[in-house]
């Protein structure tokens, strides 16, 4: 490439060839001067500014790249490519209004008209959504018709026509028996509606039918997730990165996967490429928070979710995290402005009042605990999450009666196999958790530790998980823990793990 530009030092392309490749070698410093020579000696080529636009994006400058796209847009209005270009940056930075004139732009192009269905539903604008995916369907391309047939089936589901939405995929599948989309489809419906079994079916016919599928693959990690098949999850997903090496999802879900089990490295690993990939991804973020948290790094931790948070201040994941970060750290007034930013972003964040509470109880302040109780219980009476929050003030309280009298009312006879000792948690302890009194142990199964461990509970057909907190006795023994995930049907329990079986997905 450098002899190429040897001969002819004025030809752009030679210098975006050559980008691209110090890029890709590591030289991101010689690569971006390289671009910008490209642009220099063409001002008026849009695939020049396209590229510097793109390395621009890839180094975490979307500013800029912001700026270089909309000088390419000035010189040519109707490129596709620039248009595609911004309307995924501005979704990739949470600027999703800004993108409809874009996919509106790309509507006469192949597929143009699905992504714009797919914008609205993003949306949220049913009506826009059905409107152009009806007239799709109407029209004589006979692979978009079915491809907005599946978007009308996903639309008729999430608004509660889930028979009706079966019946249009079963449609599509009986009219294209080997149409893996339809399948997909019809997986992913089922896996939404917790029949996990049926869902890995429908994943595997899709993959029978088109194993290069990347989407295939991942609906088939997805199930097996479901089905807590780590294995199978981990093989799946691994699968979906030989197919597209980029697919950041399949990333985080094996980082996921690789965290509850306690490989913070690997977790922490793939959560840093997800980032490097996609500077704006905010799950990534997120979760190499994490996986930092559960090296015990807390103050990297805290200095990525700062930066992240500088550059994406209308994130409310990102604040939640801090605020469980700050908790961590014993930073209590810090904790309580996080989580109050986070109901600011999203109001009716359940996490958000989850941390406040514990905010509460920490401060020893239980009455306003229990007003933040009593006022969401108002909002979403028949929310049962809220019961067990009532039950963990109540206990926070020292009122162990009303605590055993709205756990016993949620708490299965199988549940109650283990839990039976929560009335009598000590109070003292539970305040200690909260203060994070002592360090952070992890759990011990085996010789293996764990901050956080799945386990089987009789009479359940799920695996719970269940978080250390600092209350620890004995290697196998009771434990007192700040909160139990999975199905949520507790906050805070004394598990014994001598009674419950290890479960390897989390």
């Amino acid at each position: 490439m450098e002899q190429a530009i040897s001969l002819d030092p004025s030809y752009a392309p030679a210098w975006t060839a050559l980008g691209a490749v110090q890029f890709l070698g590591g030289s991101r410093e010689r690569a971006g001067d390289a671009f910008r020579k490209a642009v220099e000696l063409a001002p008026q080529s849009v695939d020049a500014r396209l590229a510097l636009a793109n390395y621009q994006w890839a180094s975490g400058d979307t500013a800029a790249a912001e700026q270089t796209l909309l000088a390419a847009l000035s010189i040519d209005a109707r490129n596709a490519g620039v248009h595609r270009a911004l309307a995924l940056l501005y979704l990739s930075t949470q600027r999703a209004p800004q993108a409809e004139a874009h996919f509106k732009a790309l509507a006469s192009e192949p597929g143009g008209q699905l992504a714009l269905a797919d914008y609205y539903t993003g949306m949220g604008d049913r009506q826009r959504a059905m409107s152009v995916l009806q007239s799709v369907e109407a029209g004589s391309d006979k692979s978009e018709a079915r491809a907005a047939k599946l978007r009308i089936a996903g639309l008729e589901y999430a608004g509660g026509r889930k028979a009706e939405a079966l019946k249009i995929v079963d449609e599509v599948i009986h009219e294209k028996p080997k149409y893996e989309e339809a399948r997909i489809a019809k997986a992913r419906m089922l896996l939404i509606d917790g029949k996990a079994d049926e869902a890995s079916a429908e994943a595997h016919e899709a993959v029978k039918l088109n194993a290069s599928s990347p989407a295939a693959q991942y609906t088939l990690g997805l199930t097996a997730v479901a089905r807590r098949d780590a294995a199978a999850a981990e093989d799946a997903f691994e699968k979906v990165l030989k197919l597209n090496p980029r697919a950041a999802a399949a990333r985080l879900q094996l980082a996921r996967l690789q965290l509850a089990r306690g490989e913070t490295a690997g977790a922490l690993q793939a959560a840093e490429e997800v980032s490097r990939q996609r500077p704006e991804d905010v799950e990534a973020a997120v979760l190499m928070s994490r996986s930092l948290r559960a090296q015990g790094d807390l103050p990297r931790a805290e200095r990525e979710l700062a930066s992240r948070i500088a550059r994406t201040p209308d994130a409310a994941p990102l604040y939640l995290e801090m605020g469980w970060l700050d908790l961590q750290q014993n930073k209590v007034p810090a904790a309580r402005k996080a989580f109050e930013d986070v109901l600011r972003l999203a109001p009716s964040s359940y996490d958000a009042l989850v941390g406040l509470i514990t905010v509460d109880l920490a401060q020893h302040n239980v009455n306003a605990a229990r007003g933040r109780v009593a006022a969401w219980q108002q909002r979403t009476p028949d929310d049962p999450r809220l019961k067990i929050l009532s039950a963990r003030v109540a206990l926070a309280a020292g009122n162990k009666a009303e605590a055993e009298q709205t756990l016993r009312a949620l708490v299965s006879v199988g549940m109650r196999a283990i839990v039976g000792n929560l009335v009598g948690a000590r109070r003292n302890a539970l305040e200690a958790s909260f203060h994070g009194s002592r360090p952070h142990r992890p759990f011990m199964v085996g010789q293996q530790r764990h901050d956080s461990v799945p386990v089987r509970v009789p009479g359940q057909n799920r695996p719970l998980v269940v978080q250390a907190g600092e209350q620890l006795t004995g290697r196998q023994g009771q434990c007192l823990v700040d909160s139990v995930g999975g199905d949520e049907l507790l906050e805070t329990v004394k598990i014994d793990l001598h009674a419950a079986q290890p479960d390897p997905v989390a």
